[in-house]
């Protein structure tokens, strides 16, 4: 229940009713003053009718009005409120909007027509992560494995969150295609405009979800910077400490939980930001950032106040939160210790080659022509694979006295008979030589990589082992260098009292033989 009051912002000049009223609504109808609006409407209702607005049966109020600003042609929306506490405690707030409507105007056409030609390429970027599915399912004889992949889960929530904002987009099109937005109209009209409160909701619905896309947009570029060993450090850390993240997490959120309820239940009376489960939630989550009101706490509940803050600040702050960076930290240490970083000019160099190489007339064509057969070289290549597989095991069968990495050995005759003449010719020879060139380097510095992580841990174990059988004297060897200083000077000084004692005894013949 409640209730619900419109204020007229206009008056007729004339006696005569809106039925009777046959011209345009601007002719007859002016602007009310400010002072008569208040002293007609707003006062008595505010004053003069308890019912209305009152100490005690109110809980909550809000006023609600549009604007328009022609210069930018957008709609603004203000909604202040008024809200009482369980406690007694009246917190105001306020919402502002802005949003736009659809027009029929040239201009707002042209977007649509962008939005038209976007929404077929989402499509089309749907088809294909449909067809990678079934061709995942068709290899690997299972589906529920594409599924637990963490970036097809990306690419599922990217795709489903541009669906689902065409649809409020054609369905903000069409509202404000049946809405009358007559500006005279909305003006003058002696009701609030509660048609626009729809259009609104759609279009804000639209921010929001794009807002989301924009960060999935933005991730899935993280997929691809796993090629580079400079850029995938944080993909291959969270994949190498993901278990313990898991479990870290699912013990915070418990934690943070029970404190939330705690929280509402000791301040929630007094304390506005504690005065639901989601705003408690939310204010233990500021907390841990540095953002608290421990007065407010404290002056409603004296005694538990200062042992509720202190143990979800020791519990979540300084061990759940330093024990999570604690794993991340092992994790970064682990992929460090078994990646290899190039140099950035080698790095920058290679990356300019392979650019020249597939601009190349005969690459691009192939591009081409595999577009206009509807085959991506993803596919090719993806087919080429499997060639390259067959081709291994028939000439490098699976038996005992073969090592796994001489059978896995192939020359570049061998990488090219392993292909039939069709997918040579749809792939191009000009980018089957950039590939076997690509592959060699990748080999060769991975070769280069496991020969520098052996002796890494070579020397790490080297260390270890002289620490475990010098450790007690460690003490010894580091006065080692000064020890030896000070026998310098002792030896340096017996070197000089020698010296004179020689002097002394060769006087001492020199005057013996005189």
């Amino acid at each position: 229940g409640g209730y619900h009051f419109e204020v007229p912002w206009w008056r007729p000049t004339t006696n005569a009713t809106i039925s009777n009223q046959l011209p345009l609504p601007s002719v007859l109808w002016e602007r009310m003053p400010k002072d008569v609006s208040r002293d007609l409407y707003v006062s008595p209702a505010l004053y003069n009718n308890p019912p209305f607005v009152d100490n005690l049966a109110t809980r909550f109020v809000i006023v609600e009005f549009f604007a328009y600003n022609p210069e930018v042609q957008n709609f603004f929306s203000f909604k202040l409120y008024a809200e009482e506490a369980a406690g007694g405690l009246w917190y105001t707030d306020y919402q502002a909007r802005v949003f736009n409507v659809w027009t029929d105007s040239t201009l707002t056409i042209l977007k649509t027509a962008y939005d038209a030609l976007f929404c077929i390429f989402v499509l089309y970027y749907l088809y294909r992560f449909i067809y990678d599915m079934v061709q995942f399912y068709q290899k690997e004889g299972r589906l529920l494995a594409f599924f637990f992949n963490t970036w097809n889960l990306l690419e599922i929530a990217n795709v489903a969150v541009f669906i689902v904002v065409f649809g409020f987009r054609i369905a903000w099109i069409i509202r404000c295609t049946e809405v009358n937005l007559d500006l005279e109209r909305l003006i003058y009209d002696q009701r609030y405009p509660a048609e626009l409160d729809d259009i609104l909701q759609l279009y804000m619905m639209q921010i929001y979800l794009n807002s989301v896309n924009m960060v999935l947009s933005f991730l899935k570029l993280l997929k691809y910077f796993r090629l580079n060993d400079r850029l995938n450090v944080l993909t291959r850390t969270l994949g190498e400490s993901q278990d313990s993240i898991i479990g870290v997490l699912l013990i915070f959120f418990l934690v943070v939980t029970a404190f939330a309820m705690t929280g509402h239940g000791l301040f929630g009376l007094g304390v506005w930001r504690f005065r639901s489960i989601d705003a408690s939630y939310s204010t233990l989550l500021l907390m841990l950032v540095g953002q608290f009101d421990y007065r407010a706490m404290k002056n409603e509940n004296r005694v538990l106040a200062g042992f509720f803050f202190w143990a979800y600040i020791i519990l979540g702050l300084f061990c759940l939160l330093n024990f999570l960076i604690g794993v991340l930290m092992e994790a970064f240490a682990e992929v460090s210790k078994s990646r290899t970083v190039l140099p950035l000019d080698s790095v920058l160099v290679k990356t300019w080659e392979d650019f020249k190489k597939l601009c190349t007339p005969a690459n691009l064509k192939n591009s081409c022509l595999a577009s206009c057969r509807g085959e991506s070289r993803g596919d090719l290549l993806e087919l080429a694979l499997e060639s390259l597989r067959a081709y291994r095991m028939q000439l490098y069968p699976t038996t005992d006295d073969i090592a796994d990495e001489e059978r896995e050995t192939l020359n570049k005759k061998q990488f090219l008979d392993a292909l039939s003449d069709d997918l040579k010719e749809k792939i191009g020879t000009e980018y089957l030589d950039y590939v076997w060139n690509d592959l060699v380097y990748e080999w060769d510095q991975s070769e280069g990589a496991q020969e520098a992580i052996d002796a890494h841990r070579n020397l790490a174990m080297t260390a270890r082992g002289v620490h475990r059988a010098i450790g007690r004297q460690m003490d010894v060897l580091e006065t080692l260098p000064s020890r030896l200083t000070k026998l310098e000077q002792d030896l340096q000084k017996i070197a000089r009292h020698l010296g004179s004692t020689d002097a002394m005894q060769a006087g001492l013949s020199t005057s013996q033989q005189h």
